[in-house]
């Protein structure tokens, strides 16, 4: 067997291992971004708005009888961002 050749076949042997132990690691993590997209999309109710504190998307809080939406990592006062989404207004 020339030079050549045996770098060509130990190449392959290491490509064929490093895609058989990467391949299950790949599905893990399509599997988590997956998980944490969904998360995202969920809502969790957070009670009333607390200054100082930092919301992250999927919050669901109430502040001055008004329930808002958080679409994005804010500490923001509902209403005075677009971060917030208005979901009920009080009269």
């Amino acid at each position: 067997m020339n030079i050549k050749a045996l770098a060509e076949s130990v190449t392959q042997s290491i490509k064929s291992y490093v895609q058989a132990a990467c391949d299950p690691l790949h599905e893990r993590i399509r599997a988590l971004e997956a998980a944490e997209r969904r998360e995202q999309r969920s809502m969790h109710y957070h009670g009333v708005w607390t200054a100082g504190d930092t919301y992250q998307p999927g919050a669901v809080v109430t502040d001055k009888g008004t329930i808002w939406y958080c679409h994005q990592a804010t500490a923001d006062r509902p209403g005075s961002t677009t971060c917030w989404q208005l979901m009920a207004k009080s009269k």
